[in-house]
């Protein structure tokens, strides 16, 4: 008889250990998908749903263009050349209308130069400055 009730206590908690594993599975996989720990993807979905359905058609998409000023392009250029004259390797400027995003790109004959070495020649460990890779 005890060897009986031993097995049947065994099988017990092997199904208490399974159902206890599975209803974990469960919560894991529920978890994910309702709080998606990876990335908005459920939610940029809704909302290119919601754009289409507010917008009435795929198709007519409104593109906003803008159009600098005659003054922003004069202070464009001016700012250019200002940094063209404290570093000749300078080719362009990154510049966002709105943002602090105002910065000199900067082309030399190789890729490591300004890794290190900030717009002005100075150096600064890991924090130099933007540059066009070379070739």
């Amino acid at each position: 008889m005890k060897r009986a009730e031993k097995q049947t206590t065994s099988k017990r908690k092997r199904d208490w250990e399974f159902s206890f594993a599975l209803v974990a599975v469960v919560a894991l996989v529920l978890g994910f998908i309702f709080f998606n720990p990876f990335g908005k993807q459920k939610s940029t979905s809704t909302h290119q749903e919601t754009a289409k359905s507010t917008s009435g058609s795929t198709s007519s998409k409104q593109e906003v263009k803008y159009t600098p000023s005659q003054e922003e392009k004069d202070y464009l250029a001016n700012r250019f050349a200002q940094f063209t004259a404290v570093n000749p390797e300078t080719i362009a400027y990154v510049y966002a209308p709105g943002t602090e995003l105002d910065e000199p790109v900067v082309q030399t004959g190789d890729n490591a130069t300004y890794l290190d070495k900030t717009f002005e020649g100075g150096y600064q460990p890991y924090l130099g400055t933007v540059f066009h890779g070379y070739g």
